[in-house]
């Protein structure tokens, strides 16, 4: 494992700034999913304005801390800095106009430069981290879903780009089963790394091996979900469909792919809170 080599303060303070940044960034996604699903009441508004709240508190954690880190931990956490500050910037700074322009059905200037920062991010991050890394094949399964998506997007009609489109939805699948064994030894490989007392080191190794495998199964649920949707999609448009079951598949279609965003949001932010909270009672 890459960090199996750095002391303990390092790691521990590595951990904590990487806790940091996944949970602005999961806030900031739970922020646009609530923009995307819900009516903008004063419950939902006063939910945003404490997500966005705790994410920038959180930001400024981090960029206060930045200079504990040295060497490759600080190249990693400086990169994921830079890039989720962008994405939050992005997604945080007007939602009464995003909560508009989803009620018209119109693309939100920049989401699409937005999801290409994260592709890009992605691909950096790969060239720090090995792949024995948790995370980093969470992240190469979710970079493949993109990529197949904007694969299908102009090229879904010719038939060696299908198969291309076909086998990134695979690798991405496969990406999505790491199996208890693996995520049960990556965690307690890394929270071993913090050096906690053995009571608090058992109880949080368990909690995390739950939450690792509810991240990937929400993880698994949208690699099959956009794979079958693309696939169901292209059948339609290949066959044409009767206008009022095209809107009934559209919208159970849309409710389900709403449901699984929410779990995997979810299930980040429990992975994430859960290193926080020990961490932030030790340094």
């Amino acid at each position: 494992m890459w960090f199996k080599d750095l002391d303990k303060i390092q790691f521990t303070m590595y951990a904590k700034q990487e806790a940091r940044l996944n949970t602005a960034y999961w806030l900031a996604a739970f922020v646009l999913h609530k923009c995307d699903t819900c009516s903008p009441t004063a419950l939902v508004r006063s939910e945003i304005m404490s997500f966005k709240g705790q994410a920038m508190v959180l930001l400024r954690y981090v960029h206060r801390d930045l200079d504990q880190l040295h060497d490759l931990p600080q190249r990693i956490i400086q990169d994921q800095f830079e890039y989720i500050v962008s994405f939050c910037q992005h997604s945080l700074r007007d939602t009464n106009k995003r909560f508009r322009y989803v009620r018209r059905g119109i693309e939100i200037p920049g989401d699409y430069a937005q999801a290409k920062n994260e592709m890009a991010f992605i691909r950096a991050r790969a060239e720090l981290i090995d792949e024995e890394d948790l995370l980093e094949q969470w992240d190469r399964s979710i970079y493949l879903i993109y990529d197949a998506i904007n694969l299908y997007k102009v090229r879904h009609s010719v038939p060696e780009y299908k198969r291309e489109i076909r086998r990134r939805f695979n690798a991405s699948i496969q990406l999505m089963r790491p199996g208890h064994e693996k995520i049960q030894q990556y965690c307690q490989s890394y929270i071993h790394k913090l050096e906690l007392d053995a009571g608090s080191a058992t109880v949080l190794t368990k909690k995390q091996v739950i939450q690792y495998s509810g991240m990937f199964e929400a993880g698994l649920a949208l690699a099959h979900y956009s794979s079958e949707l693309l696939s169901t999609r292209h059948r339609i448009m290949a066959i044409g469909q009767d206008l009022a079951d095209f809107k009934k598949y559209q919208q159970e279609s849309e409710d389900k792919g709403n449901d699984i965003q929410e779990g995997l949001i979810r299930s980040n932010l429990a992975r994430t809170n859960s290193i926080l909270r020990v961490i932030d009672r030790r340094i």
